[in-house]
């Protein structure tokens, strides 16, 4: 009898240990893309007048996601867009086009079709974007569509690193869109 209850009593022991020994969960960190540092050749479209922003699946998600191989994606739920990748950049452009409001102003509408870090080399990580942008005459009429891929190197596989390689693939998207006969 005495056994059971040292058995017991030590089974407990390890249990009660073993419980104390847990992480607590990790909190999500919430990340934005923040605003151009400056606009470079981006003003020449100032009188471009912006309409919206849609994202397609999955760059509609909140989560980080990760290429980690050719056909390989993973999220990651500790790192998230706040807002989503689609309202951050419009906040952004809001900030360098003319009011939407404008009448007559051709209008500036995309898509979001990949906002995501490629890990697949890790002594290589790249920050990837992918736009698709139109611009939209006061007819209504498409005068200029075209999509828009950047893969940026960054420093490390990191959120921060990414973050920042998202905005200046923004910044290298816009400026081949200025540079682009509309």
């Amino acid at each position: 009898m005495r056994r059971i209850a040292t058995l017991l009593v030590s089974t407990l022991a390890l249990v009660i240990v073993g419980c104390s020994l847990q992480q607590p969960p990790t909190q999500p960190r919430y990340h934005r893309i923040p605003p151009l540092a400056d606009s470079g050749g981006i003003v020449a479209m100032a009188g471009l007048a912006l309409g919206e922003i849609q994202a397609a699946p999955p760059a509609d998600g909140q989560f980080f996601t990760y290429r980690t191989g050719a056909t390989e994606f993973t999220p990651d739920f500790h790192h998230r867009f706040s807002p989503p990748p689609a309202d951050q950049i419009h906040h952004i452009l809001s900030r360098i086009f003319a009011d939407p409001g404008a009448p007559g102003n051709p209008k500036l509408t995309s898509t979001l079709l990949a906002i995501h870090g490629d890990f697949q080399n890790p002594q290589r990580p790249l920050a990837c974007l992918s736009l698709e942008l139109r611009i939209e005459g006061s007819d209504g009429n498409i005068h200029f569509q075209r999509r828009f891929d950047q893969a940026v190197p960054i420093p490390a596989a990191t959120p921060d690193a990414l973050i920042r390689g998202w905005q200046d693939a923004l910044k290298n998207i816009l400026k081949e869109l200025a540079a682009s006969p509309s």
